[in-house]
């Protein structure tokens, strides 16, 4: 998505910036197959005796790896600590060179649920979505012109309430006969929530379903039954990239404040460090203008409004 001209920076700042950039496309083709990389510090690509520096070899993984890579392999890659500096740059880099991608970060904190936002299926039916706390934009050229345009992605379930329903139904079958009956629609508050970037229940109904008998038994029971909900939930999480044009005329009400944060070069004591993040900065500003010239021409600046730059 970027113009050719920019990828002649990485060579005019030098022999050092070359390398540097060299060893990141080489672990960018690593990171699906990291353990057969004992050893190694793949941003550097140095090979290290494990046996003596097993304890000095960490492991990072890209942001939204789980939105890129379908393999739990995926998206990791290991670095001496001695280049844990490195770490930030490479994330960066392999977010934009990559997945044509920047991320947006929101001010909500871990232990708080993200709110509900629209999105529109395939059937023509809005349903409750999530983002992410930190929020996945990216570009995509679907017409093939060079024309790249924002999508921002989010998550949702495919009709939540029918499985919690069974699921609770089938415990208190088990554990207290066919006399209780369970309406999931007796509960009229929100019954699933994303918190922390998983789905979970709310405690709110949690209460509720507890409540229906006191017994020891019931409790146990309930409780492994809740858990087991909670795991299959985030099992049938479904995702989609929506165009922001379509996400804010459906969501004309969303307000998050998020952060663009650039890359502080002042950080970084090694000059080719320095350099890279200098030039990957460009880059960034660069994915920030796309998306700036196209909610102007689509009349979405509100979008724009809500990001800091930092």
């Amino acid at each position: 998505m970027f113009p050719s001209n920019y990828f002649t920076k990485f060579k005019e700042a030098g022999e050092d910036v070359i390398t540097m950039h060299d060893n990141f496309i080489q672990c960018s083709t690593e990171m699906m197959f990291t353990r057969r990389y004992v050893g190694k510090d793949m941003l550097t690509q140095v090979i290290y005796d494990y046996s003596n520096e097993q304890e000095s070899i960490m492991a990072f993984s890209v942001l939204f790896t789980s939105m890129i890579f379908k393999s739990h392999d995926g998206g990791y890659f290991s670095v001496h600590k001695d280049n844990k500096y490195l770490v930030p740059l490479f994330q960066r880099w392999y977010l934009m060179m990559d997945t044509n991608a920047l991320a947006l970060h929101t001010n909500i904190s871990e232990d708080v649920s993200m709110p509900t936002v629209n999105v529109l299926r395939s059937s023509g039916k809005i349903q409750d979505a999530w983002v992410s706390q930190t929020i996945c934009i990216k570009f995509f050229d679907k017409n093939r012109k060079s024309e790249f345009t924002p999508y921002i992605y989010v998550q949702f379930l495919d009709s939540p309430n029918n499985i919690i329903e069974t699921l609770c139904r089938r415990c208190i079958k088990k554990s207290l006969g066919d006399d209780v009956s369970f309406n999931i629609n007796d509960y009229q508050h929100e019954i699933v929530e994303m918190v922390n970037n998983k789905i979970q229940l709310t405690k709110g109904f949690i209460g509720f379903i507890r409540s229906i008998h006191s017994s020891e038994d019931f409790q146990m029971d309930i409780t492994d039954e809740l858990k087991m909900i909670e795991t299959i939930l985030c099992d049938r999480l479904m995702s989609k990239y929506i165009s922001l044009a379509e996400f804010i005329r459906i969501n004309p009400e969303f307000n998050l404040k998020m952060e663009f944060r650039r890359i502080n070069s002042e950080q970084f004591v090694d000059e080719t460090a320095r350099k890279m993040s200098v030039i990957l900065n460009e880059f960034l500003d660069y994915q920030m203008d796309v998306m700036k010239k196209y909610t102007t021409e689509t009349e979405m600046d509100k979008f724009i409004d809500l990001i800091t730059v930092v």
